[in-house]
């Protein structure tokens, strides 16, 4: 059975559970749930940071033409910059004509006041790292892929020399990818827990306007991959 399958009926079974439980008054025992989902999240976030950083690094000591490392490196900022901010536009216009997520009741919501957005140098001077390490301690994505870029570049021109740490990226990134592969395996398991302990805790009540919420990123993700990497 391929992995969508096994999900998408954990995702049904423990919808069904949550139901169950919420509607017999076992709130309590659907929160137990969610450690086990917790779990599955803080394995997926684990994976963010070395995914980035070593496959961008042994992917850029890869080229040997600079010339190709330049246009490369361009295209790669323009083109996460680009359909990073398509993506934002896609998901405010969704939401604003669709308004997911009204009659949505959650205890912990509260008002949070918007910060004034920086300016363009200051985005242009937060792409450089003054701390490589504490980039990759805080998951600062751009700065992590800067730093691997210029590493990855300094690693073609390093010459001979470098070549066992360009072998070393080259290992490091097959066993981040086999990793990963082990996480996202896990991933029935983690929707169950956490679907059940949703469904469980909040009822039908959140349910019917998170059903919306779900719809509209299904429908935003699935124009982002047609329209824009399509186009």
């Amino acid at each position: 059975m391929q992995l969508w399958q096994q999900i998408f009926i954990a995702l049904t079974l423990g919808l069904v559970l949550g139901i169950v439980l919420n509607q017999t008054g076992n709130a309590d025992f659907a929160a137990g749930f969610k450690p086990l989902g917790d779990l599955f999240i803080r394995g997926i976030k684990m994976l963010i940071v070395p995914l980035i950083f070593v496959s961008l690094v042994a992917g850029v000591a890869s080229l040997q033409d600079l010339a190709t490392m330049g246009r490369l490196s361009a295209k790669t900022f323009a083109l996460y910059l680009a359909t990073t901010a398509v993506a934002i536009s896609i998901g405010l216009a969704l939401a604003t004509v669709f308004k997911p997520g009204v009659g949505a009741v959650l205890g912990s919501a509260r008002a949070v006041d918007a910060k004034d957005a920086p300016t363009i140098t200051d985005t242009i001077l937060g792409l450089v790292p003054t701390n490589p390490v504490e980039a990759l301690a805080n998951g600062n994505v751009l700065q992590i892929i800067v730093f691997a870029i210029l590493f990855g570049i300094a690693i073609v021109l390093a010459g001979d020399v470098a070549n066992p740490l360009k072998r070393f990226f080259d290992s490091a990134a097959e066993v981040v990818y086999r990793l990963t592969s082990i996480i996202i395996s896990f991933a029935p398991y983690g929707v169950f827990a956490l679907m059940t302990w949703v469904s469980g805790t909040y009822g039908l009540d959140l349910l019917a306007p998170l059903a919306k919420v779900i719809a509209m990123v299904y429908l935003g993700c699935a124009v982002h991959a047609v329209v824009v990497y399509g186009g």
